[in-house]
């Protein structure tokens, strides 16, 4: 329930704060590790889009890079818990075409 509320607010407040100010940016790393501890798929699942949007807008906007650059170390630590629900849908895969 925390890491649910923690990627809510962090969504809002990247969309409604001024990330040029360095705080902002720690504090929106801040919320963003906590979301990642002990999180649910669809809040992995909602992360990894509020991800591919900040990478795509750090291509034309610096603080949205330096927001980038801060969080996506972070990501590494999540990246087995997607590659194991990959491989899960691999096998889910390879078992339907099994028959």
């Amino acid at each position: 329930r925390q890491s649910s509320l923690a990627i809510e607010f962090f969504n809002r407040f990247i969309a409604h704060t001024d990330l040029n100010q360095q705080k902002c940016i720690k504090f929106a790393a801040n919320l963003w590790n906590l979301s990642q501890r002990n999180s649910n798929p669809d809040t992995q699942k909602f992360a990894k889009r509020i991800l591919t949007y900040i990478e795509i807008r750090s291509n034309s906007d610096q603080s949205f890079k330096r927001l980038y650059e801060l969080i996506s170390g972070s990501t590494n630590d999540t990246s087995h818990v997607s590659s194991r629900s990959s491989s899960t849908s691999n096998s889910v895969h390879s078992f339907n075409t099994g028959d």
